[in-house]
This record gives structure tokens, sequence and C-alpha cells, in this order.
């Protein structure tokens, strides 16, 4: 009895102390366990940011990309292979799905879905189905992430050649072959849609204009291959279709911007955050800044579109300096307008006696009065309708660039042209217009510019129905050009008040040394030699000795 008494006693306190054991070491353990999990997961992270630096420095070498570009491209990349990537209706647009990987974790989800709400808008409003059509099909073989880069890489980034022929691609048939229309009409859109998407004051819903690729750009390109092939392949030129080779030609000599269209694009859609790469230069449509213009419709012109493709500088604001339709056929406003403006200008034409009709020349000079020709070899002349031609410095041509001389005084005798014109030479430029505004020349041939029709009659005298002189280059350089304007204006105003200021005194002492011709001092003359004739040097005069002592004092 005592001893079950004890065990009875003495038992319970065996299992307690036993408990407590195995709860210290279970405790024990399990921290243990978690501190090697915590090491596991932190030598993983390392792992992965090695081999992310890794990888970065490998694809840098390979890929003209930075390294947060190659973050957010490998960051699509993984969500293109997701499964995230496809919904209950299939999947999604590749476009859609670059545009979703682009989006890091730290933006809000308000953000998010009106970033996505655009790029929706794009792709249903503005961008043909040819282009992600392509695309998509593209997308089966992105398996690889160097696959997916080399892709990107395509799309602008390796050089011009490159990026037409992927335009190119989207557009041709299983023959090779495309639609000069639909070339023009996707890099058209493409400019348009990457506006669309980096304006911050549109949004998902905004209604888009209705967009038709330019004409002039359409029939320029039916032409290239008309010079190329010597005919056209089909007598209804409305089909005609030009091959790759055709359009690269093309784009280098009328448009060496169009192919950084797509370049722009997906730049806008990949990387919206990100500053664009100092080696490349996006395509920018002209703004006029809501200024009225006597050759543009409104803002939403396609032939603006031609004008960006022409040269980087003229993409962006413009500012306009003067207009012959709210300014006036007056040479002298023009003439203020003109002078002294020291900055990138772009000068529009359109004649009286030729309704179809658009030309005129760029240059990146400052303007000033002059009887020789001036300038760098950054001018070119342009023909805008109705076909687009881009005409550049010869290499072994004069330099005879611009020219701008207004002293109608020296008219009658100086046999030189008075007005304003580019090319050619001083008694007649190629393009010339007169200081009456009407008897202009636009010119063929000359030894400054490659030769070419600025209009279709080649040489061909004409009437202003609308002059314009716009400032490009941007913000920076308008203001700067605009300041040196000003400044060239007071300079002259202040000459202008000098010359009519005269020194009286000096005045008179020229009058009386014979400098200035005079009849106020003729008499002094006529009296010199007389016998009477005395000097009176005391009083700066002179005496006339009349009746003797009878004097006459001057």
């Amino acid at each position: 009895i005592s001893f079950l008494g004890n065990f009875f006693i003495i038992y319970p306190v065996l299992i307690f102390l036993f408990g407590l054991l195995m709860i210290n070491t279970r405790a024990s353990s399990d921290k243990q366990l978690c501190s090697h999990f915590s090491i596991s997961i932190q030598k993983k992270c390392a792992t992965e940011v090695m081999n992310l630096s890794a990888h970065l420095e490998s694809y840098g070498d390979r890929f003209p990309f930075n390294d947060e570009e190659l973050k957010i491209l490998l960051r699509c990349h993984r969500y293109i292979l997701s499964p995230a990537s496809f919904t209950e209706g299939g999947e999604e647009p590749f476009l859609l799905k670059l545009a979703r990987g682009s989006i890091g974790d730290s933006v809000s989800a308000l953000a998010k879905e009106e970033k996505l709400a655009k790029v929706r808008t794009a792709l249903q409003a503005i961008l043909p189905t040819s282009f992600f059509g392509v695309l998509s099909v593209e997308n089966n073989n992105f398996m690889h992430p160097e696959d997916f880069l080399q892709f990107m890489s395509d799309c602008g980034r390796r050089g011009a050649k490159v990026a037409l022929g992927k335009i190119f691609d989207c557009c041709s048939d299983d023959d090779g072959f495309a639609d000069p229309m639909e070339l023009i009409d996707l890099c058209h859109r493409l400019v348009v849609a990457a506006r669309f998407l980096g304006d911050c004051l549109l949004c998902g819903n905004d209604v888009i204009p209705v967009l038709e690729p330019p004409p002039s750009m359409v029939e320029s390109l039916r032409d290239a291959l008309v010079i190329n092939e010597g005919q056209y392949l089909s007598s209804d030129t409305q089909n005609v279709k030009v091959d790759a080779e055709t359009f690269l030609v093309w784009s280098d000599i009328n448009a060496p911007c169009i192919h950084a269209t797509l370049l722009t694009f997906m730049n806008e859609l990949v990387f919206p955050d990100q500053p664009f790469p100092e080696f490349l230069t996006p395509v920018v449509l002209p703004d006029l800044c809501g200024q009225g213009s006597g050759i543009f419709v409104d803002k939403h012109s396609t032939q603006l579109f031609s004008f960006a493709c022409m040269s980087h500088r003229l993409g962006g604001k413009w500012y306009r300096l003067y207009s012959s339709d709210y300014d006036g056929k007056c040479f002298n406003r023009l003439q203020t307008s003109f002078l002294g403006y020291d900055g990138p200008t772009v000068v529009i034409i359109k004649p009286t006696n030729n309704d179809n009709s658009l030309f005129g020349a760029f240059t990146a000079h400052g303007w000033k009065e002059s009887n020789n020709f001036y300038g760098t070899s950054d001018c070119f002349l342009y023909q805008a309708m109705p076909r687009v031609r881009m005409y550049f410095p010869m290499s072994t041509g004069s330099e005879n660039y611009m020219y701008f001389n207004s002293k109608t005084r020296t008219r009658s005798f100086d046999g030189l042209a008075h007005g304003f014109g580019f090319g050619g030479d001083s008694k007649k430029p190629r393009l010339f217009v007169s200081d009456f505004l009407e008897n202009c020349f636009a010119g063929g041939t000359g030894s400054t510019f490659d030769d070419g029709p600025l209009v279709e009659g080649w040489n061909e005298y004409f009437d202003l129905d609308v002059v314009e002189l716009w400032g490009v280059g941007g913000e920076n350089e308008v203001s700067t050009a605009l300041a040196a304007r000003t400044d060239y204006w007071k300079d002259q105003e202040t000459h202008a008040l000098r010359a009519k200021q005269v020194d009286r005194l000096q005045l008179l002492r020229d009058f009386e040394s014979g400098l200035a011709d005079s009849h106020l001092y003729f008499h002094r003359g006529s009296m010199r030699g007389r016998h009477d004739f005395q000097v009176d040097s005391q009083h700066g005069g002179y005496k006339l000795e009349r009746n003797g002592n009878d004097s006459h004092q001057a």
C-alpha cells in the first residue's frame, strides 16, 4: 500500500517533468530549423541577385539596353511565359502582355489599370491588326530570354535597316511584297499611338481622330518603284506593291527618320518612365500649340507626319514666326519676323497656280541681312505635296545655302535678287521669294542641292498663296532664338536713333571747312582775295574796308 501510494504521487511528477523536457527540446529544434530556413532563404536571394547581376552584365554586353531596361525586359519575359498571361477568354495580345509585364510592383492598382486601358485603346482604335498579329506569331519563339531580347533589339535598337525590315514584315505578303499605303499607315499609327500612350492628359476613353496615311508619302513610295524598276509592275497604280529593298532606299532618301517610328512606340510601351536613350532619337509629331495656320487644317493634319519623318528637329512644338494668312502679305512684316531669329526654321510655301503643291526649305542657321549666301549643310529643300521629296546639299556642290537681301535702294544697279531664297546664285536663287511676294521662282536644278522638282513643272514662276515661317527644334532652341531676335531689333532701333541725332556744332564746322557741301559760307570764298578784305583774328571773322575808316565786320 505504501509502495502504491508513492507510485501515484511520483508518476505524475515524472510525467510532468518529461513533458517539460520534450517542450524545451522541440522549441530548440524549431529554433534551429527556423534559423537554417532563414539562412537558406538569404542564400537563395543572394544567389538570385548574383545570378541577375551576372545576367545583366552578360546581356548588357550583347544587347543595346542599360541595366534598368534589362530588368524590365526580363520581368516582361517572365510574365509572357507565365500562366497569368492566359485569361478565361484566351491568351492576351502580345503588346498587352508587354505592357502588363513592364509595370513594377510599386505601381498602384489604379495607375496600373489606367495604363492598361490606354494600351487596349491603342490596340483597338489606333494600331492595325496586321502589326500585333505578326508580333503574336513571333511570341511563340520567346522561350529563352536571349530570343526575346534579340526581338526587342530589332525593334529600333539595331539600326534603321533592321527596324525598317521589321516594319516591312508586318505588312508584307507571302511573296515578299507590301502595299505602300499599308507601310506608311503603320508608321503613322505607331507615332500616333506613342503620343497617345505618353500624353498624361489623355485616358483610355478618349476619342481617337480618324487616321489616314499622308497621300503624298504613299505616292512618293509608289514612284520609288518606277525609279528602281523603270515601270510599274501593274497598270493599276493603286494596287502597286514594293519590295523591302525599294522601301529601304526610299526611306533613306525621302523619310530619313521613319525607321524610328517602331522604336518610339515600343519605348513608350515598355519603358514609359525611363529616359529615351541618348544615342537614339524618337519621331515626334509636330505640335502647332493651338496656333493658326493657312496650310495645316488642324493639329491632326496628316501632312505633319511627313515633316516629322524629314528631320528630328521638325518634331515637337512649333512656333509660328510669320504667316501671310494671319500677318498679311507684307514683306516688311516678313522681314521683321525673319531677321535676327537665330535658330532652326522651316519655310512652307503654297503657290496660287497649283492647289496641290506644297514645298519649301529647312535651315538650322539664323537669318540675317546679306547680299551674299550663308548657312550650313544642315539646310535642305523639300517637296511635301503632291509627293514627298527631299533635296540635300551635294558633297561637291557650292555652299550657297540661304540668302536674304532686302536692300531695295540698290535694286536699280546691283543686279541682285531682292528677297530671300535658297541655292542657285545671288542673281537667281533656285528657290526664291521676291520682296514683292510675287513672281517667285522654284527651280529643279542647281549647284548646291540635289536635282529634282519642287513643283511638278520643275522650273516654274509662281505667285504666293500662302507662305509661312515656323521656328522649330524644341522649346529651348525656340526661346533662345526669339530672345536673339528681340536683341537684334533693339540694336537696330538704337542705331536708327543715333543716326537721327546730329551734333550741330560739328555740322557747322563741317560746313565751314567745306567738308559738308553748303551755300551757307559761300560768300566767304568770293570775298577772299579782295584788296579791302582783312581777317579779324580777334573775333574769328573778317573785315571789309569801305570809304576810309568805315568798315563792315562779319
